[in-house]
């Protein structure tokens, strides 16, 4: 997890969206999740971060 101005995200600078899987290849996040992402809970943020985003990385790199 990186910690930016108090800030918890998986982002790492790597921000080119990929339409055929709805997702950022940098942090597998949909633009839904990166637009609401300094709103969400930090819970909800670690929780995304170490569950669902390795998911949904191992799905897009098979």
């Amino acid at each position: 997890m990186k910690k930016i101005r108090n800030r918890y995200t998986p982002c790492i600078g790597v921000c080119e969206f990929d339409p055929r899987h709805d997702v950022c290849i940098g942090c597998y996040r949909s633009l839904r999740e990166i637009s609401e992402w300094s709103e969400t809970p930090l819970d909800e943020r670690r929780r995304i971060m170490e569950e669902v985003l390795p998911e949904r990385e191992r799905r897009l790199t098979l």
